[in-house]
């Protein structure tokens, strides 16, 4: 079994935290690992240089950042990688869910993030 690989990119670094209480038990379990990244560019520089593998990797991405927004950052990692990216945003509009699907999210989750709903989708579609 391949332990999961989600990246979380929030310039809120606060956030980090919640995600290592609420998924404790599956990090503990080597089920989840987690990776944050506090803007877009770090992430994206790091793309190439860290072997993170699209089977086993999703990506939540806020959207509004400084130096490079959420839709900027999907567009780039698209043109070259083929990860899951789900966008994450305070602000749940249709538009914001429109433009992240057109740019080739999965879906837009809105915050605050609801982890129970998180974990089950996580252990649904990505934890095997």
């Amino acid at each position: 079994m391949k332990v999961l690989n989600l990246v979380i990119v929030d310039d809120e670094t606060d956030i980090f935290k919640l995600y290592e209480v609420y998924l404790k038990k599956e990090v503990e379990a080597s089920l989840v690992k987690l990776y944050f990244y506090e803007n877009g560019n770090e992430l994206y520089n790091d793309l190439g240089v860290t072997k993170y593998d699209a089977d086993n990797t999703v990506i939540l991405s806020d959207i509004n950042m400084p130096a490079i927004n959420g839709f900027d950052l999907l567009e780039k990692i698209k043109e070259r990688y083929d990860f899951p990216i789900y966008m994450v945003t305070a602000y749940n509009r249709d538009d914001y869910k429109e433009r992240a699907k057109r740019l080739g999210a999965i879906d837009l989750i809105a915050k605050p993030i609801n982890f129970k709903e998180l974990l089950k989708l996580l252990k649904d579609v990505y934890i095997k």
